[in-house]
């Protein structure tokens, strides 16, 4: 848009100059026969050259104010380039965004907030991209971004936003809040009341949430803790299974810390507890325990036979060659 302008005013300008200046452009024409035009020509030339060179120093600065208060008083449109999955499809075809609505509600509203606290300071100009190195570097900070957005100007003061993304795993019970962490175990910028998000919740991390030194959260930090990582590399070896839906979220207060050959438990839909044992595919499983192979053979044939994984008892263990039940009154 401000080149569009500039290149107006340029024109004006230069066009003022080149209608007061119309017999040297004709003598210009005869410069094979009249000895006089070159020496003329270098003059008018040199004069149009001064115009210019003044139109660009001292038009454009006011051009671009002139096109930051438009842009400011007309509002800036931001726009997010949401993460899109090849498995999630309209009925055309189309991928569509993982991406729940009150996370892009809320990453939306950093934006705006960012977007109007510039305005607050008088310091909102787009053209001069503060504002958009600012936007960048907020939407980095929520840990949503592996790094920093794209923030680019577009047309009538349209913003777009691009980037890689991470990806929601679960979340974490800590302190009585469900707390969003990646795939990979990094913190993401929104918790939920306890048992209301629709993510898998995995309880019993001893482990505290990553900070900075200021003592405040550290999103898009990972979250170091071994029964988080031994959680999650479990939740995606399985999340391809029929049964997958059953499972709502992991118990990892038996993991034991340091030597990775903890217990993990996983909890269904209607409150009952799945001994699984050590974490997925370890190397080295204490005596007696079955590979995680056999054991999701296991649960894949308990499926087929009962429609539970469960069997509908409160506790059932498949670490060994034969599951043991418990049914917990």
């Amino acid at each position: 848009m401000a080149k569009r302008a500039s290149k107006s005013k340029s024109s004006s300008r230069s066009g003022a100059a080149s209608r007061s200046a119309k017999p040297a452009k004709k003598k210009l024409a005869d410069t094979d026969t009249r000895w006089w035009v070159p020496s003329f020509s270098v003059v008018t030339s040199s004069i149009v050259i001064a115009i210019l060179c003044a139109a660009i120093l001292f038009g454009l600065p006011s051009l671009e104010h002139r096109t930051s208060k438009r842009l400011a008083s007309a509002g800036v449109l931001p726009t997010i380039d949401w993460p899109v999955s090849p498995q999630m499809t309209d009925a055309s075809g189309v991928p569509q965004t993982w991406m729940l609505p009150e996370h892009k509600e809320h990453l939306m509203g950093l934006v705006r907030r960012t977007i109007l606290d510039h305005a607050a300071r008088n310091t909102y100009d787009p053209i001069d991209g503060s504002l958009l190195r600012d936007i960048s570097t907020m939407l980095f900070d929520t840990g949503w971004f592996l790094s920093a957005p794209r923030v680019e100007r577009e047309k009538e003061g349209r913003v777009r936003i691009s980037g890689h993304w991470r990806a929601p795993g679960a979340v974490v019970r800590y302190k009585g809040r469900d707390h969003l962490v990646s795939l990979t175990g990094e913190l993401l910028p929104y918790s939920y009341d306890a048992g209301t998000s629709q993510f898998h919740c995995i309880h019993g991390l001893t482990q505290p949430m990553p900070t900075h030194d200021d003592g405040s959260l550290a999103y898009g930090k990972r979250w170091q803790s071994p029964e988080l990582k031994a959680s999650l590399e479990l939740l995606k070896a399985l999340q391809t299974a029929t049964y997958f839906h059953q499972i709502i979220g992991i118990e990892a207060s038996n993991f034991t810390s340091g030597n990775d050959r903890g217990q993990l438990v996983l909890l269904t839909d209607e409150g009952n507890r799945v001994v699984w044992g050590v974490p997925f595919d370890l190397n080295g499983a204490p005596l007696g325990e079955r590979p995680s192979k056999e054991k999701m053979e296991t649960l894949q044939y308990l499926y087929e036979a009962s429609g539970r994984i469960d069997q509908g008892l409160k506790e059932i263990n498949i670490t060994r060659f034969q599951p043991t039940r418990r049914n917990i009154p």
